[in-house]
Order: C-alpha cells, then structure tokens, then sequence
C-alpha cells in the first residue's frame, strides 16, 4: 500500500512539475514578443511562442484536466484550506484552456494559419477580424501575466497542505 501511494505522489509530482515547467516556457516565450526590438525579432518571437503553444497545447489541457479530476491530497486539511486550493485550481484550469484555446483564434483572427516552426502548417478556418484580433490578443495577454502569479499560489497551497499531512503523520505517530 505504501509503495501505491509513493507511486501516485511521484506522479503527482511529475504532472505539476510539467504542468509547471511547460506553462513557465510558454510564458517566457510570450514575454519575448514585448522584449523584441526589431521587426524581424518580433516575428521569431511571436512564431516562437506559437509553435511552442501548438506542442504543449494538448499537454497543458491534458495537466489541467487531471489537475481538475484528481484530489491531490486524500486528508482532512483546513476547510478554508481546501476551499482555497479548489479555488485555485479552478482558476488556473479556467485560465489555461483560454489561453489553449484562444491563442489560436488571436492568430486566425489576424489573418495567419498557424505555424508550427517549419513542421508543418495548421490553416486557417475563419477570415481576417482585427478588432476581434485585438480584442482577444489583449485579454490573452492579460491572462496570461496571472499565470505566474496563479501557478505559484497553487504550489504553495498544495506544499502547506503536504506540509500539514507530514506534519499530522509525525504527530500521530
């Protein structure tokens, strides 16, 4: 039974570190397309952070729907604890499917197929609409700088939690 349950929490944690890892890419790259200084930077950037969205679209919402239909933690925590942690979780579920699912309409919409590096090519199913481009750029880019933010209250509510478990087994013991 000990050795299940070390298994799940090794598992657990390779999820959220991708999870982790992979939002913290997509990130970093976003924030290269505000950094480029030139118009030929500007496009590698923004190409960039596309094809590296593409890739870790289906494992970014794959992390937020185990994150979504898994307890991370099977103990008796704080109400207002576990109140919290759900909270959190959703939001972060909440912002990582629009950002999956928006990122490729704020390029569609600005009248572009989706490149993926020079792999290959996913083209464009609707026309041109920049209002709706600018639109749904801006609040992409507004989620998207609350992920930091959202990511890390969701790792420090689930290390309080784990710290709280250890600490309840010690005691008990």
């Amino acid at each position: 039974m000990t050795n299940r349950k070390s298994k799940s929490t090794i598992k657990t944690a390779f999820i959220l570190l991708f999870g982790a890892v992979g939002m913290g890419w997509l990130y970093l790259t976003g924030a290269q397309i505000n950094g480029a200084e030139t118009r030929d930077a500007l496009i590698a950037a923004i190409w960039s952070h596309v094809g590296h969205g593409v890739i870790l679209a289906p494992f970014l919402l794959a992390y937020a729907l185990w994150r979504a239909s898994n307890k991370p933690f099977h103990f008796s925590a704080p109400t207002s604890l576990t109140h919290l942690n759900k909270l959190i979780g959703w939001l972060l579920i909440a912002s990582v499917a629009f950002l999956v699912l928006s990122g490729p309409f704020v390029v569609w919409t600005h009248g572009f197929p989706l490149k993926v590096f020079d792999w290959f090519v996913i083209q464009n199913p609707i026309s041109k609409h920049q209002a709706i481009h600018d639109q749904l750029e801006a609040a992409h880019v507004s989620i998207a700088k609350t992920i930091p933010w959202v990511l890390g209250a969701d790792i420090l509510t689930l290390a309080v939690m784990t710290s709280l478990r250890q600490l309840r087994r010690v005691t008990q013991t």
